[in-house]
Formats: C-alpha cells, structure tokens, sequence
C-alpha cells in the first residue's frame, strides 16, 4: 500500500474531530502526503474522488453516530477498489460501530485500510469541567492520531472486522432509535433576555434546525450535536429544565462554519 494522496471528509460537532483531522493533516503533509479536508455538510457525497486515499471522520454519538454522517456515507459513490480509513472520536464507548461502517464500505467497494477511534472530551456534561484533565486527554488524543497517521502511510494500519450476532446488533444499532429517544429527553431553550439575536446558532447548525425570528427558533430536525450551545456568545440557550454547564469546545465557530 502506498499513500500519494488523501481526501478526508468531515463532520464535526463542537470541533474534536475536527481538531484531530487538523493533526492528521499536518502529519500527512509532513510525510509528503498531498492531504484535503471537506466538510460532509457542504460536500456532496456523490463528488467524493475515489482517484485517491479517501479518509471519513466524524463523532461517535450513541454508540453510533449523526443521522447526517449516516445519509453521507450512504450517499459516497462505488469505490472501485479506493482505499479508505477512518477515525472517530468518543468519549466511552462506540458498540460495533467500526464494524457497520466497514461492512458499508466494503459494501461500496471501497478497501479498508485503518481505523482508529480516539477519546475527546465529552461535549454534554451536567457537572462543571474539570479543564486539566481535558487537556490529557486531548494531548493524548492528538498523539493518537499522529501515530495512526504513522502507521497508514508506513502501511501497518488495520481495519479488521467485527463479527457479531445480527440480532445482537440491531440490538446496539441506536441510530435511528436514539434521536426519537434524545428528542423525547432532551429539550432545548432560549433565554430571549441574553440573547442578542446574532444569528450564530442559526449559521452553525448542520440540520438547518434553527429559523430566526425575531428570536432564534427550534423545529424538530435537531441531531444534537450541541453546536448551538457551545457556539453562544451569551450562553442563552441551555438545556430545558437541566442546569446547563456551558459544553467545551475545541474549536471556534469561525472554524466549523469554514
């Protein structure tokens, strides 16, 4: 296997992902590997160039990941025999995901070639941070994904498969039972006296989940994410009925709206 070029394709929620394509990148280049990055939410998943080493990234979300990621993956074109890797970040646990995504793969005619899932800290917490222990963990994760870099273009990387019960499976598979369940428990809400009406939620949001009015407004296609709240310069958007600690974010808005 020999790497010349890689296209990796995104999605992002309040930035761990995107933070460690961002590593990968300057690992790659570093190697002389020509490296691009795309947006899932501004890609069309139809023009992915399978002329080159294709890499997916995106959260873990439920012991599975985002309904979007899900439409994108499922959207890619035959691959003809393209190499792919992936790599998730989590903050626990992510069921036989590695194994159903591969399986769509090889499915899609594509040739696993790694994947690797690194712990980020988590972006919902009901607790206050603790900021110390993040950074270990980030600093870890990034070194995570600078040696799986290694080991792709070094060609030691792997994908194996994961064997199990489809009835167990479908019993993990939460991605479609999940956002119904999230959707029930979780509600979100907008304080109209610190909200300054700047329209960042409504930017940031990948589902177009959000219509400004006179004041921001939720409609019910959101996939929480949890953009919206991070991204708040005021903090004016919390849970519903929960008190909120603020979520961290590795990145700035600015970043994910690029």
């Amino acid at each position: 296997m020999e790497i010349s070029k890689v296209a990796i394709y995104y999605f992002t929620g309040t930035g761990n992902t995107l933070l460690i394509v961002k590593k990968m990148v300057d690992t790659f280049q570093s190697l002389k590997v020509e490296t691009s990055i795309h947006n899932m939410v501004s890609t069309d998943p139809g023009a992915v160039a399978v002329d080159r080493t294709i890499g997916i990234a995106f959260p873990v979300a439920c012991f599975s990941t985002y309904p979007l990621v899900w439409d994108f993956l499922e959207g890619m074109p035959d691959g003809g025999g393209t190499d792919i890797l992936m790599i998730d970040t989590l903050s626990s646990f992510s069921g036989v995901l590695t194994g159903q995504i591969r399986n769509l793969m090889v499915k899609k005619n594509y040739h696993p070639i790694g994947v690797k899932e690194v712990v980020m800290p988590s972006n919902i917490n009901f607790k206050p941070w603790d900021d110390l222990k993040n950074e270990k963990i980030i600093s870890a994760g990034l070194q995570k994904a600078k040696y799986f870099t290694h080991d792709l273009v070094y060609g030691i990387s792997k994908w194996k498969p994961v064997y199990i019960l489809p009835a167990i499976a479908d019993i993990l598979n939460l991605r479609k039972r999940a956002w119904a369940l999230l959707a029930k428990k979780i509600e979100l809400s907008i304080d109209n006296i610190k909200c300054i009406r700047c329209g960042i939620c409504y930017k940031v949001c990948p589902v177009e989940n959000i219509e400004m009015e006179e004041y921001p407004e939720f409609l019910d296609k959101c996939q929480f994410c949890l953009r919206c709240i991070s991204f708040c310069p005021t903090q004016a958007i919390s849970f519903k009925n929960k008190e909120t600690f603020y979520p961290y974010k590795a990145q700035e808005a600015d970043e994910i709206l690029k």
